[in-house]
């Protein structure tokens, strides 16, 4: 499973939309399952769409969403859980045993980023860096949906420190895509060293990781350490 989360209009879409095109492509079924998929139903269902109003659309998304928090926090990850499950049963039952791969594009609150241990989630932040999103000043900006990926826009390096890749969508579409396909692989290897508990944390890969330049003082730190380690082990074994 893969958890996108950030800002809205920062390109979550665009990269599940670029992950599940790579994963069909390496032979798997990607499945994208947004958490407001219950929400969105239960609006689309009251005649309200998207396409027809999409300014009443979202202000009704997200009235209707804080109102079931009110009434349990959880209400919505429920829902969420529900479909994962249907999902799983029905991954068991293929006769072709092609495994599935959820993908989950807006990420917004705690409770569904702590929802990450339960399915081994590979946890991802798209961040807009430099770039100024569209709409950055709107009102609806203000809403507790966009409080989470704000703090990590901000600098909260606690929040920050929880998402297993740091993605910066700072350039063109263009530069974005390309930035995404050239990191399939690293993710899908980091999706499997999550399930057996073997994340690499070593500063080449969080580097890559996080998106930044390598830390030239952490590398050659670790590097020490290691050899350090080693050869005091093969001198232990000489005595």
């Amino acid at each position: 499973m893969f958890l996108l989360s950030g800002k809205a209009r920062v390109g979550k879409t665009t990269a599940a939309k670029i992950l599940s095109e790579q994963l069909y492509l390496n032979g798997y079924k990607p499945i994208i399952l947004p958490f407001a998929a219950a929400l969105k139903a239960e609006v689309e269902a009251t005649g309200i769409t998207k396409e027809n109003n999409p300014e009443e659309y979202r202000l009704t998304c997200q009235e209707r969403g804080s109102a079931r928090r009110k009434e349990d926090q959880d209400y919505w990850v429920k829902k969420f859980i529900e479909a994962v499950n249907t999902i799983s049963k029905e991954e068991h039952a293929d006769p072709d045993n092609c495994e599935r791969a959820v993908i989950v594009d807006d990420c917004r609150y705690l409770n569904e980023l702590n929802l990450a241990p339960r399915f081994n989630a590979l946890k991802i932040f798209i961040a807009h860096d430099s770039r100024q999103l569209q709409e950055h000043d709107a009102e609806w900006r203000k809403h507790e949906s966009e409080q989470m990926a704000g703090s990590i826009e901000e600098g909260d390096k606690d929040l920050m420190s929880t998402f297993h890749f740091i993605i910066k969508n700072s350039g063109t579409e263009k530069e974005f895509k390309t930035k995404l396909k050239d990191m399939f692989q690293v993710m899908v290897d980091c999706a499997y060293a999550i399930v057996v508990d073997n994340l690499c944390e070593c500063e080449l890969c969080l580097s890559t990781r996080y998106d930044r330049p390598v830390c030239i003082e952490k590398l050659e730190e670790q590097i020490l350490d290691q050899l350090t380690k080693d050869f005091g082990e093969e001198e232990g074994e000489d005595e």
